[in-house]
């Protein structure tokens, strides 16, 4: 029984080993190209409204220089 067992987790051992061996990791380089058609942009609707930001007055405090 003992030995069964002990091959059964050998047999699982290899078995996870051998899927380890069959992953390999790819590398994709080639530079993608985007299209903007003029039609998605026609149909784009701009927003005409615009933010306002506020404006602040705040003066830059700089670092302590350390000598």
């Amino acid at each position: 029984m003992k030995k069964v067992k002990q091959a059964e987790d050998k047999q699982n051992t290899e078995d996870r080993q051998a899927q380890k061996n069959l992953f390999q990791e790819a590398n994709y380089n080639q530079p993608a190209k985007v299209k903007f058609y003029q039609v998605l942009l026609s149909v784009t609707k701009v927003p005409n409204y615009r933010i306002q930001l506020p404006e602040l007055s705040r003066n830059i405090f700089q670092p302590p220089r350390l000598s």
